[in-house]
């Protein structure tokens, strides 16, 4: 995959999570445990899911891991990137841990949401 393509899904993670203003979560039980959903009950989306549009996402997708790709993850990531590769999976999953972790790996350089190099080495 491009270069351009990540920067894109990174775009659009970030412009979604910015306008909404907060994490897509569920209480747990362990007040310590954050549970980060592709779609909240309140409409918020974590990272990979203001990547889902409407019509792929079902209630099915929460629980599974960007990285476990042998089943409807894996058939809706290759509806939504052509050529959708590993290492594009792996920038993804590294995507949603900066997303879970309170977004403090994104940054905004000049005014503008640049792809943290750091995310991944094979870009």
């Amino acid at each position: 995959m491009q270069k351009s393509e990540y920067q894109a899904a990174f775009d659009a993670s970030y412009h979604g999570i910015m306008m909404q203003g907060c994490a897509s979560a569920q209480e747990s039980p362990d007040p310590t445990v954050s549970m980060c959903l592709y779609r909240g009950a309140n409409g918020n989306k974590c990272a990979i899911g203001h990547l889902i549009p409407d019509h792929l996402y079902t209630p099915d997708l929460e629980n599974i891991a960007i990285l476990d790709t042998s089943g409807v993850m894996g058939a809706v990531l290759n509806k939504l990137f052509s050529g959708c590769d590993e290492e594009f999976v792996k920038f993804l999953d590294q995507l949603q841990t900066a997303h879970d972790d309170t977004l403090k790996n994104m940054v905004l350089l000049n005014g503008n949401a640049t792809l943290v190099e750091s995310l991944t080495t094979t870009v």
